[in-house]
């Protein structure tokens, strides 16, 4: 689960007061407009109670070489979500976010697997399972309107909550077995990266983080609109997926990425973007090479395409 989640980093990527599943609109809520015409981007307005939909797409891809066979591995993740802006001052917009649906597919030889919030499975899906708790969850962000950058969120709590609820211990009484990835994962800090990544503007120095404890990053530059992420110069050390029962190392190599970022209204319309790298795993004396390729897109819907 941690790997899936550090690798779909894009996505949130997150999202806590509890709205009714369902219940989001009301006669006093406003419809979002049809989609905006997008310009380049150069600070963030978000007009208050302005409220507009968005859908996350992301397309994972991940091929590598085991025992002579070649094995390829495809992962997507649709997200749809509203932002309103409750307020604006001093050049912080205090934005809600909610989550409206999570859907994921995972397939690779001889399996498929694939996930729908809105039609969750009959039993426990232990691959995509929590990604329910999602759904309904409203996260409160503080926007810095110049950069993006996202100073502060509140609701992480609510959301690892009702993650854990999903995922419990065999034994009652006894915490979730994933309790400390959850914690590490979704608190607060880790949900204001994944958002100042996705809501970053041009001109933003902050770099992309890789993954929880890793204090290294992505460096994004940038040229008008557009951007090109790449490792940092001195490179970086590597990075623990697992420790037990068995030790996992991750080392990235060959990173090339760029998209570009654009805004309608204040707001934000759509960011493309795509990212490729090796992933090299060492665990006791074995060595895999993993190629990774990422595509995403962040756009404005109308309700009707959701």
């Amino acid at each position: 689960m941690r790997i899936w989640h550090a690798l779909a980093l894009f996505m949130l990527l997150g999202s806590g007061l509890m709205l009714g599943r369902g219940q989001l609109w009301c006669e006093d809520t406003p419809s979002p407009p049809d989609q905006p015409a997008p310009n380049i981007a150069t600070s963030y307005d978000f007009p208050v109670n302005t409220v507009r939909m968005y859908q996350y797409d992301l397309d994972h891809t991940v091929a590598w070489s085991s025992a002579g066979d070649e094995l390829t591995y495809q992962q997507t993740l649709k997200w749809t979500f509203f932002l309103r802006a409750a307020s604006v001052a001093d050049g912080v917009a205090t934005v809600k976010a909610t989550v409206v649906r999570v859907a994921a597919s995972s397939q690779g030889p001889g399996y498929e697997r694939s996930f729908d919030s809105r039609t969750p499975p009959p039993q426990a899906d232990p691959l995509f399972g929590h990604l329910a708790a999602l759904e309904g969850i409203t996260l409160t962000l503080s926007i810095q309107q110049a950069s993006g950058a996202v100073t502060a969120v509140e609701g992480g709590a609510a959301l690892i909550a009702r993650m854990e609820a999903l995922m419990p211990a065999t034994q009652p009484g006894k915490p979730s077995p994933f309790a400390a990835d959850l914690a590490a994962l979704y608190s607060d800090e880790s949900l204001a990266r994944w958002w100042s990544a996705l809501l970053v503007l041009p001109g933003s120095t902050a770099a992309l983080p890789l993954t929880v404890g890793q204090p290294a990053s992505i460096e994004r530059t940038w040229d008008a609109d557009t951007f090109t992420l790449r490792l940092p110069k001195d490179g970086i050390q590597p990075v623990t997926l697992a420790n037990d029962p068995t030790p996992v190392t991750g080392t990235l190599g060959d990173l090339t990425g760029t998209g570009t970022v654009s805004l309608a209204d204040g707001m934000p319309a759509v960011q493309t973007g795509e990212l490729s790298y090796t992933l090299t795993l060492k665990a006791l004396t074995q060595t895999v090479q993993q190629k990774h390729q990422l595509r995403w897109t962040l756009s404005t819907v109308k309700r009707a395409d959701k």
